[in-house]
């Protein structure tokens, strides 16, 4: 600003104002006066006097004015922001000023959070973001800007790994698809012998597979393509577990046998070999002695392959002959019952030792003190060999000279 008076010398100085300096009057803070130039250095206010000095017949005189500069004006740039999908990651916003002052951003609106200058996208919807400066003591405030952009369902994709092909009795197996949203898949069972429950396929049959897994998308994800998998389900193997059977006698009653299959398919069995007959799971002894072989099969289904037959022996022996009682101790003079019992066939009951003769039952007198034996066998007959030789033995003892003898039942000592 310059002063100028129609003659002579004038004066410009400051008299208050926030452009006054108060060390020396003249207003640097705000205003630099050079004689009668006033130089603005800052936007503020200034009260300038403007002094004439008394010429000729003209009188000093003071003018005085208020002078206010405002800041300088500036205005924000702010470029469009592009449309994102959720689960973008967190990205930046530039908007820049004319005076090159430092922005601050706010969020007016939408799923969104703002840390600086970085937007992280919170949910589907749109977000407007408001750019600031609120200028400093060279520059006004700008005038906000805003820009909005929108978010649209993220895209998502379903992972889901081969599945092996499976026998039959490999059921049930477990599914492992993922979504890249982290959001659960579904599955369907599109074709083949398959039932399912969650993510768990139970076979019902042998054939093709085929598994779809979905994801349906929710508020913030659309949904996920499917995706197919199929394998294939082949005849399962299966085993047979068949107990030891115990050795018989001939005249046994028929018994059951109990082996089984993994697959629970029922077992069918055979006489590989020796005197007895199979009915279903019943095995009867026909009469004859020596090894029983009896053979456990599962020939498989449409689920199941053949199992590796398994064979169990025993013995078929002769029902032994036995004497009772075993073993006595008796006083001298006394006399014992004996009874033979057991054997095969129609031969006849022969006695030994102390005893002798026939049939099934004999009485022993014991005149002595001693040790004494017992024996007894039945005769061959048609299709039956002689028994074996069963033994008793018995002690006898005198009360009146206190002798006792203990016996050995089975060598007579």
């Amino acid at each position: 600003v310059v002063v100028d008076a129609q003659g002579g010398a004038n004066m410009l100085d400051v008299l208050g104002g926030t452009g006054q300096s108060p060390s020396d009057g003249t207003g640097t803070g705000l205003v630099a006066i050079s004689g009668t130039t006033a130089t603005i250095s800052k936007p503020g206010t200034a009260v300038l006097q403007v002094t004439y000095p008394t010429i000729g017949s003209w009188v000093s005189v003071s003018s005085t004015t208020t002078l206010t500069v405002a800041g300088t004006g500036q205005t924000i740039t702010f470029p469009a922001i592009a449309n994102h999908a959720y689960g973008d990651a967190s990205f930046t916003v530039s908007a820049v000023t004319s005076s090159g002052l430092a922005l601050t951003y706010s969020l007016v609106s939408g799923p969104a959070t703002i840390s600086g200058n970085t937007i992280t996208v919170t949910g589907v919807g749109t977000v407007v973001v408001a750019a600031n400066q609120a200028g400093n003591a060279n520059y006004g405030a700008a005038a906000t800007v805003s820009q909005s952009f929108s978010v649209y369902p993220g895209y998502q994709t379903i992972t889901f790994p081969s599945v092996a092909n499976c026998a039959y009795n490999n059921s049930p197996i477990t599914l492992s698809a993922t979504a890249s949203s982290g959001l659960p898949p579904s599955y369907s069972i599109v074709s083949g012998p398959a039932n399912l429950s969650g993510n768990t396929v139970t076979f019902t049959g042998v054939g093709t597979v085929t598994v779809q897994a979905t994801q349906t998308g929710s508020a913030n994800y659309a949904a996920a393509p499917p995706v197919t998998q199929s394998f294939t389900v082949s005849p399962g193997s299966q085993s047979i577990t068949f107990p030891t059977i115990l050795n018989h006698v001939i005249s046994d009653a028929p018994f059951a046998l109990a082996a089984t299959a993994s697959s629970g398919l029922p077992i069918p069995y055979s006489i590989a070999s020796g005197p007895a007959m199979v009915s279903g799971n019943t095995v009867i002894v026909t009469g004859g002695l020596g090894a029983v072989v009896v053979q456990a099969a599962q020939s498989g289904d449409a689920n199941y392959l053949a199992a590796t037959s398994v064979s169990r022996n025993f013995n078929v022996t002769l029902t032994p002959v036995t004497i009772s009682p075993a073993s006595n101790t008796v006083y001298v003079g006394q006399s014992i019952l004996f009874a033979a019992s057991g054997g095969d066939g129609t031969g006849a009951f022969v006695w030994g030792g102390t005893a002798s003769g026939g049939g099934s039952a004999q009485t022993v007198a014991f005149p002595t003190v001693g040790n004494y034996q017992v024996s007894a066998y039945r005769t061959a007959s048609t299709g039956f060999a002689p028994s074996n030789l069963a033994t008793a033995g018995v002690a006898v003892i005198d009360p009146a000279s206190g002798d006792f003898i203990i016996a050995n039942p089975q060598s007579g000592v």
